[in-house]
């Protein structure tokens, strides 16, 4: 992740800097002002924003539609499942975080920012798409902090160019337990929601397409 010394406010100024993710010190006053005006993928973490282009390639969105459809038809009423689109806060460390998908368990809450921003506080399942260029913000600094989310239950990182996936899951308030997936083993059970990674990869175009 690169410092920089200002905060972009469109694509272009983020564009100049390349893909990100970067980061930038500042307060959440400021962000959340910026989330008012800015479409960046945007995020606020460690009393710094976090930037990059909000663009994704063509493997990345499939993985996660896959995702999405299995996990809307896997879960029944009571879970709601939430796109990129919306973020999630978190009040004991401030981190406002954008998961490629999120599911809820149960009443949704969540807290008032500012008039235009409202976010959610209570995600249980979060889904990361990851690849390369993101790999050390998203399993590092950005794993670390979703742990911190007390209504977090499961964490599944899946990765974007190869059959592989990781999920953590909570064993009690701060241990928490994490398993490998890949073609040996491609199944995996997040509550009653079961998925394999031949649904997750599936009709992913080939190289030379």
């Amino acid at each position: 992740m690169t410092e920089i010394n200002y905060l972009p406010s469109t694509e272009e100024e983020v564009l100049q800097l390349g893909l990100g993710p970067h980061q930038f010190t500042t307060s959440l006053a400021r962000v959340i002002e910026a989330l008012e005006h800015s479409p960046l993928r945007l995020e606020y973490l460690h009393e710094s924003a976090i930037i990059r282009i909000n663009y994704a390639n063509l493997n990345h969105e499939i993985i996660s539609a896959n995702v999405a459809v299995k996990l809307a038809t896997s879960f029944g009423p009571g879970y709601l499942l939430v796109g990129s689109n919306h973020r999630i806060y978190n009040s004991l460390n401030n981190a406002v975080l954008a998961p490629d998908l999120f599911v809820i368990k149960g009443k949704v809450r969540q807290t008032k920012l500012s008039d235009k921003i409202k976010l959610v506080t209570n995600p249980w399942l979060i889904v990361e798409v990851h690849s390369p260029s993101t790999e050390a913000y998203d399993l590092g600094t950005k794993l670390s902090a979703y742990k911190k989310f007390p209504t977090v239950e499961y964490i599944l990182y899946v990765h974007q160019n190869e059959q592989r996936a990781t999920l953590h899951s909570r064993s009690s308030a701060t241990l928490w337990r994490s398993e490998d997936f890949g073609p040996e083993q491609p199944d995996i059970t997040i509550g009653d929601a079961k998925l394999s990674l031949t649904d997750i990869y599936q009709n992913l175009p080939s190289e030379e397409e």
